[in-house]
């Protein structure tokens, strides 16, 4: 019987077509290693910061804020800010956040490389203002004479304050601030809490002219004496622990606390843990001067000021304080 079959031509051992495919497979290869190696560019470390007129902490943001960004790198800089809006490409830019969240910034530059920062968005929180007066949300003189400085401090609890004046250029931060008044007039100073226009506060102040005394035969002016500005101490936090507790035991009042406490009796106070209720501390004082807490039928014992007194200041000027969280037991 004769035998059938396929017969192909061989080359050492394997078919022709076996070494076609891996000769084009070699080639492929080849070229897409030539491709890498040309392409390959050196990624060098790029590196850029976030800012914003008022200081935070871990990138930590308000909706609505204007947010600085600036690369080390100063060429071919792309940023994408996360939220699905258009991207930016010079070194330094400006970017607003609309929305609450956690967002991923991406620097990338012709150095092939990606630099990452997260970026957390809050809602701002409203300042406490149950416990303030109506009127009395900024404290300071209502009139003055030109040429001087008067000093204003906002008497709510906020995280950020902004301030301006009519007629002199800028803004001002921090619960307590000082204006030049050079020229006769009315000024408005108005306060922002936690920038919400619903938490805008003005005073207004009436600048007079400079008080001249005549001499009758040399008809010179006397200048006005400077102003005296009160210094305050600075107290720690076992030191103002041991006053409060001399408070509780009636021995002080607020008013052993006048060289402490730039705010006086108005300095807002945080009470076990109370922060959506914070007191004046003339009130605390009040409140605490001479209590007694209840032990049994026949007895009482004086309560106790806790060790963990926190005393808030103003950056870089801590004989200002700001605020005091205080807890007894």
């Amino acid at each position: 019987m004769a035998n059938s079959g396929i017969y192909t031509k061989k080359s050492f051992g394997l078919d022709k077509k076996v070494w076609l495919v891996m000769i084009i497979t070699i080639l492929l290869s080849l070229a897409l290693l030539a491709y890498r190696m040309m392409d390959t560019r050196e990624c060098t470390p790029i590196e850029f910061s976030i800012k914003s007129l008022e200081k935070h902490a871990d990138n930590s943001f308000w909706i609505g804020e204007t947010l600085s960004f600036t690369s080390t790198a100063k060429d071919d800089i792309t940023w994408d800010f996360g939220d699905n809006t258009p991207k930016a490409y010079a070194a330094s830019v400006t970017h607003i956040y609309l929305a609450e969240g956690t967002f991923t910034v991406t620097l990338t530059n012709g150095s092939a490389c990606d630099t990452f920062q997260q970026v957390i968005v809050k809602k701002m929180v409203q300042a406490p203002i149950s416990n303030v007066v109506p009127g009395t949300e900024i404290s300071g003189t209502t009139n003055t004479v030109a040429g001087r400085s008067e000093t204003f401090y906002c008497t709510i609890l906020a995280d950020n304050y902004e301030w301006t004046c009519t007629g002199i250029n800028g803004t001002q931060q921090g619960s307590r601030v000082t204006f030049p008044f050079p020229v006769s007039g009315t000024y408005t100073v108005q306060v922002t809490l936690n920038h919400d226009r619903n938490s805008r506060f003005t005073k207004e102040i009436l600048v007079h002219d400079s008080v001249v005394v005549k001499d009758p035969a040399e008809q010179t002016v006397e200048p006005l004496p400077a102003p005296v500005v009160k210094e305050y101490k600075i107290i720690s936090p076992k030191l103002f622990k041991i006053y409060m507790e001399k408070v509780v035991s009636g021995e002080y009042t607020v008013d052993n606390f006048n060289d402490f406490l730039f705010m006086g009796g108005k300095t807002p106070v945080i009470l076990n843990g109370e922060k959506d209720t914070p007191l004046e501390f003339a009130q605390v004082c009040q409140q605490l001067n001479g209590k007694r807490k209840s032990q049994a039928i026949l007895w009482k014992r004086s309560i106790k000021i806790k060790d963990n007194v926190i005393l808030h200041t103003e950056p870089n000027v801590p004989e200002h304080i700001t605020l005091i969280e205080l807890n007894y037991k």
